[in-house]
């Protein structure tokens, strides 16, 4: 089995920091805005298996969800940092287990280059991502 990178560790003791909200199922926990932020953020795929909701891809269209880097059971926070975009497939399937085994389960060999992804994808500032997001909601014909 391969080992996350060592700054998975670093990133876990921060992700309990952000607005702790309450916990729901649902999207009424995160402002849209800030859902597409993290989509943007993310190449709007998903970081553990790189599924994509593009139909023009070689993969069949994933439904997009967020998954808490450390589950709000193990007192992670619904922080941007702690947020990243998950397939509804993954998601299910890591339920509330520890990133790092969930890195070795689902990406084997490649566990080290998710890990280091999702480190650089966390440490983005997401203002730019939340104004694109703003912009394109601001953009539907209502």
């Amino acid at each position: 089995m391969s080992k996350p990178a060592a700054d998975l560790n670093a990133f876990q003791n921060t992700a309990k920091t952000g607005k702790k909200n309450a916990a729901s199922s649902g999207g009424g926990w995160i402002k849209p805005y800030k859902r597409l932020a993290i989509y943007l953020r993310d190449g709007l795929s998903c970081v553990y298996c790189g599924a994509t909701p593009d139909a023009l891809s070689n993969r069949k269209p994933v439904t997009l969800t967020l998954d808490h880097l450390l589950p709000q059971s193990y007192g992670g926070s619904n922080g941007e940092g702690n947020l990243v975009t998950c397939c509804l497939y993954c998601n299910s399937k890591r339920g509330n287990m520890d990133l790092a085994a969930w890195l070795d389960v689902a990406c084997g060999d490649d566990a080290r280059r998710v890990s280091a992804l999702i480190v650089e994808h966390t440490a983005l500032d997401l203002k730019p991502f939340k104004a694109e997001a703003k912009a394109m909601i601001a953009r539907r014909v209502k």
